[in-house]
């Protein structure tokens, strides 16, 4: 700086030293600056907001997947648990007609009797084209 203003004032006098020591800049261009400068913490805050939500809706992704893979292993266990179940009773009933001796007809005469005495309601409705209400 002492160089460039040596140059300019060269033919009207010598500067030997210079020392600057205010800079009184413009209101408005004080103003200016600061409005620079919020409008870019402005954008940052903006910016870490939009990375906020973005990983809000990632972890919300996340967790939808995870309880979609409970409900659908839940869904798959209480299948293969009603599949032993049911093949369990299957080979029981199997058993039984053979060591009893029934045939299908009489083994579901059976099952049908043990299903109305299993019956836990006050009234039961036995017939086809004619119903009887039975009181138990």
């Amino acid at each position: 700086m002492k160089t460039s203003l040596n140059d300019s004032l060269s033919s009207l006098m010598d500067v030997g030293e210079f020392q600057l020591r205010d800079i009184d800049l413009p209101d408005s261009f004080e103003a200016a600056t600061e409005e620079l400068e919020v409008a870019r913490i402005q954008i940052q805050i903006e910016q870490y907001a939009q990375e906020a939500a973005i990983i809000e809706a990632q972890t919300l992704i996340f967790q939808a997947q995870a309880d979609a893979n409970i409900t659908i292993i839940d869904a798959q266990a209480a299948a293969d648990a009603l599949d032993i179940t049911l093949t369990a009773e299957g080979i029981l009933l199997s058993e039984l007609a053979t060591a009893v001796g029934l045939n299908s007809t009489e083994l579901l005469t059976y099952l049908w009797i043990q299903a109305i005495l299993e019956h836990d309601s006050s009234y039961l409705i036995i017939g086809e084209n004619t119903p009887i209400l039975w009181e138990l």
